[in-house]
């Protein structure tokens, strides 16, 4: 649920915006309040809030309300008005909860701020390594989710193999029996060039169309799961 914003609140701003578009849009459209509360099975108040700046609706809330006026912009400006720079890793996120309270994209990060304001001077470089890993280890499953579409590793011999979140793919594949063993077991050359061929015959299975879609649709995810983009 939505808090009424205060008069000095930084957040009447935000509000202000969205309920000038909204008046906009009700007006264009010659709506007037008792049927689109109707047709959002809200109250005839929450729309006089959400018209006066008084409280900023949440996202879902936004949707319903740009379909029923047939007006997209005011659920684009609804996302872009509860964007929010994490102050920890300055990632981008969506707080679309009741309060607008959020500053920090993840718990990660709020523990982090948290030992940086109270701990130590130990503890503080403790935290600042640790945001410095949490920003590493999105990098890296970025990286990793744009070089494999499949959601799996193939090449063991990877640099990024020990950090990358992806699992290593086990699936049985034939190869050709070779000469050098050593304990029962092929040489690591041989195992390396056996994982580059699987992966190359992975990707031969999709056209070039194909491997450019699963490109975009991982770096996507990876962004939704960054808080960079709405889900």
């Amino acid at each position: 649920m939505s808090h009424t914003i205060g008069e000095h609140s930084t957040k009447r701003d935000r509000a202000i915006r969205f309920g000038r578009e909204l008046d906009k849009a009700m007006k264009a459209r010659d709506v007037g309040r008792r049927p689109l509360a109707q047709a959002l099975r809200s109250s005839q108040t929450s729309i006089m809030y959400w018209r006066t700046g008084r409280m900023l609706p949440r996202l879902e809330t936004a949707r319903k309300l740009a379909a029923a006026l047939d007006w997209p912009r005011i659920e684009s400006l609804a996302l872009e008005l509860r964007q929010k720079r994490c102050q920890v890793d300055e990632v981008l996120f969506v707080d679309d909860s009741g309060s607008d309270n959020r500053v920090y994209c993840s718990p990660e990060c709020q523990r982090v701020s948290e030992k940086l304001r109270m701990g130590s001077s130990i503890d503080k470089r403790a935290a600042n390594a640790e945001r410095r890993l949490t920003v590493h280890q999105r990098a890296i499953a970025a990286y990793c989710a744009g070089c494999e579409p499949e959601g799996r590793c193939v090449t063991p011999e990877c640099a990024l193999r020990p950090v990358s979140p992806l699992p290593l793919f086990a699936g049985r594949i034939e190869i050709a029996p070779v000469q050098s063993r050593q304990n029962g077991w092929l040489h690591s050359e041989n195992r390396a060039a056996a994982a580059s061929s699987a992966q190359k015959d992975i990707w031969a299975r999709y056209t070039p169309e194909e491997r450019q879609a699963r490109i975009e649709k991982t770096a996507h995810a990876s962004k939704v799961g960054r808080g960079l983009l709405p889900a």
